[in-house]
């Protein structure tokens, strides 16, 4: 309300009380009793008070519906880490204790999400229903007859098994894909060339942060849903680097069976796009490390603060906009 008054204020000089309780002072919130102002707010008249410390002029006004719950509820509150874990599907299987381990201690300080995919589950379930597949651009082309077998694999077989795994070390864990709550709102990335592979339109954040507000570990298998309810596969890189930016997450962590990018048998601790692009093109980064090193550096460009390739041990390579010269 004093906002839209039209008048210009310093918001570093503003006193807000309820009743007698102080809460806020030159502008900034300040601890209270919440016991006093519980009480106070079962008054059936409960006033407020602002001085803006400009003038001499003063107004009232009256309202309704004020609670406490809704009082608290602007209040601030401590900032946790958010991390999103991308876990490609040949890790799936080999995850070690270390692992479950140090994502349980993780969890007590940060709010986590785990993205996963599950390559060597769906070319299984393809070889046995005797069909094959190709990639263009590193993209698995999905025809109609192949969607619902990938889906019913991802959300079906992996997710479930990577949610008993969680739970086998005490993590409450969640299975979800991007039907669930409108998760993944998707649409066709090149149906004519890629037939059903999706690309994420809008991620439902507020689905994963209340599941980590309770405590529970979102684990998302890399499946969309398109407006009208078609189920698209999707790159399950593009998934975490999509959720990460959308939660505004402060790290982003590629779990592959190696720990992080070697260079000549040498392990590399910190690295940058610049770098990675040299050593791609020297021969240096090869195989399947090519494509989670571009997925890291194209993280780095969506703004993603910190992005690690890291082993099962959560340690590795971590990748920067531009390394600093000291």
């Amino acid at each position: 309300a004093i906002g839209y008054s039209g008048c210009t204020i310093d918001p570093t000089n503003i006193l807000i009380k309820i009743g007698d309780i102080t809460v806020v002072e030159k502008g900034e919130p300040i601890p209270f009793s919440e016991e006093a102002l519980t009480e106070y707010l079962k008054n059936h008249e409960v006033k407020i008070y602002a001085d803006l410390h400009q003038g001499t002029g003063s107004g009232q006004a009256w309202g309704c519906d004020l609670t406490y719950t809704m009082f608290k509820s602007t209040q601030p509150t401590a900032h946790k880490k958010s991390i999103v874990i991308k876990l490609g599907g040949s890790m799936i299987n080999n995850l070690s204790e270390v692992f479950f381990r140090q994502l349980e201690k993780m969890q007590q300080q940060s709010h986590i999400v785990i993205v996963h995919g599950g390559g060597p589950a769906i070319n299984e379930a393809l070889a046995n229903s005797g069909q094959t597949f190709e990639k263009i651009n590193g993209i698995r082309v999905t025809p109609e007859q192949s969607i619902d077998l990938i889906a019913s694999t991802l959300i079906g077989q992996v997710n479930p098994y990577l949610v008993g795994q969680f739970q086998s070390f005490g993590i409450q864990a969640i299975g979800l894909n991007g039907a669930d709550g409108h998760l993944l709102k998707s649409d066709y990335l090149d149906q004519s060339q890629y037939g059903f592979v999706g690309k994420i339109r809008q991620v439902n954040t507020v689905v994963l942060h209340d599941l980590c507000e309770a405590k529970f570990l979102p684990v998302v298998a890399c499946i969309g849903m398109t407006d009208d309810s078609q189920l698209l596969n999707i790159n399950g890189d593009d998934v975490a680097a999509v959720i990460a930016k959308e939660l505004h997450a402060d790290e982003l962590l590629f779990v592959t069976d190696i720990e992080g990018i070697q260079i000549q048998h040498e392990k590399i601790t910190e690295t940058d796009q610049g770098e990675i692009e040299y050593w791609i093109e020297q021969g240096d980064i090869y195989g399947g490390m090519i494509p989670k090193a571009t997925a890291a550096t194209n993280c780095v460009k969506l703004g993603i603060p910190i992005v690690r390739i890291v082993g099962s041990s959560l340690t590795g390579t971590t990748i920067v906009r531009e390394k600093v010269s000291i």
